[in-house]
């Protein structure tokens, strides 16, 4: 595993060097399904939660400072019965001291009665417990967990999705089934939370196709995104509940002939972003050709790139491209600005020029600005369009 830190919090225009686990004995280790969390209460405040390859087992290491890492401690092991499994984990927290977890004891194509369990985790005292307090060894049996959902149910075998937290810290997950009945290829999508200590499931939609995903708000596990199919059309629809799952109200967000999957909803997003999943061609998680769509209330975000040939300083100016996103289509008529900076004098707004019907456009430069002069080419955030910013060129 690798990681990288910003430089600043919430902004990821300038990053660290790629680091590893430094001290962990994992820092070559493969590993998969990486979550990170800053733990607040406990000595070493940031979290790293992986499976482990080479048993598959879930372990986390910690650190106080980004760089030097905890050895490993595993979470959990194998169920046993002589079959070797791949338990998918979620995990949610608050921030402080205690950690959710819902795992299954076996992987849903392996295991065909597979199910879901919740524990917590005290990161102070790195201790598992039970829903209802008490406590469990560890590297505990999923089994040993408190259970969610019973996977020899008639709507059978159990992937988990994901995992959240109520209004009120209730710890709450999304996850799927695989119809167990004869001649049946149906799947439900479900969502499981803690009602006067206990949980409670409920199937927030049925279909005959294989899920393409399901995902929690960030900030309060009472609305679920969940993408349905229905012959060649995906639906992205956004459920909220506000009776603790008894009723639904829907919101659809988009319909699509053709694939649309792996709905996420952005912690900690700059800018009031919703849910994020992906669109485009995917067979598995080693053939796929996919994009990155999202929804949001506030300004479409732009990309802006500018070409800077070897000439520049010297008459050969700047262009610069404008497109919709990331890699999306030109974003024509954006406003951009040529900015300077002289050696010793503040930043100036030196002309203005609006993007063509190609998202391009062109400043020239003059070329008797002194040695030590950086210039940009900037969008200011207009209209329905957000702001961006290209390197500054050093002269």
């Amino acid at each position: 595993m690798q990681y990288r830190v910003s430089n600043t919090a919430g902004d990821v225009t300038k990053m660290s060097a790629v680091r590893k686990l430094k001290g962990s004995s994992m820092e070559n280790a493969k590993s998969t399904y990486v979550q990170v969390f800053r733990m607040r209460g406990a000595s070493n405040q940031y979290h790293v939660l992986t499976r482990r390859y080479s048993d598959q087992n879930w372990v986390v290491t910690t650190s106080k400072d980004l760089v030097s890492w905890s050895a490993p401690v595993q979470l959990f092991k194998n169920s046993g019965g002589g079959l070797r499994t791949w338990p998918y984990l979620e995990a949610a927290s608050s921030g402080w001291k205690q950690m959710h977890l819902a795992v299954s004891d076996g992987h849903p194509a392996q295991d065909v009665n597979n199910s879901l369990y919740h524990f917590t985790y005290n990161a102070a005292t790195k201790k598992l417990g039970r829903t209802n307090g008490t406590s469990v060894g560890r590297p505990a049996y999923p089994r040993s967990g408190t259970q969610i959902y019973d996977g020899r149910s008639l709507d059978g075998r159990v992937r988990v999705y994901d995992f959240g937290l109520r209004s009120g810290g209730h710890p709450t997950v999304a996850f799927t089934t695989t119809d167990r009945t004869t001649g049946s290829s149906g799947y439900t999508y479900k969502w499981a939370t803690t009602v006067s200590g206990s949980w409670t499931t409920r199937t927030v939609a049925r279909q005959e196709a294989y899920p393409e995903g399901i995902t929690l708000d960030a900030l309060n596990a009472n609305t679920a995104y969940v993408i349905t199919r229905a012959g060649k059309e995906t639906q992205l629809s956004e459920l909220s509940t506000s009776d603790r799952g008894a009723s639904w109200l829907s919101r659809p967000i988009a319909l699509q002939r053709g694939a649309q999957r792996t709905p996420a909803a952005p912690v900690g997003a700059v800018g009031p972003f919703s849910v994020m999943w992906m669109t485009g061609s995917y067979t598995d998680w080693t053939d796929y050709s996919t994009g990155i769509v999202a929804e949001t209330t506030g300004r479409t975000p732009i990309e802006l790139r500018a070409t800077w040939p070897k000439t520049w300083a010297t008459g050969g100016g700047v262009s610069a491209r404008v497109k919709q996103g990331i890699g999306g289509p030109a974003a024509s008529g954006i406003k951009t600005w040529l900015l300077v900076k002289k050696p010793g004098e503040p930043q100036q707004y030196i002309k203005s020029a609006r993007t063509s019907s190609t998202g391009y456009v062109k400043f020239s430069i003059n070329r008797y600005y002194p040695k030590g002069t950086t210039v940009w080419v900037f969008a200011p955030a207009e209209g329905q369009w957000g702001a961006g910013k290209s390197e500054g060129k050093k002269k």
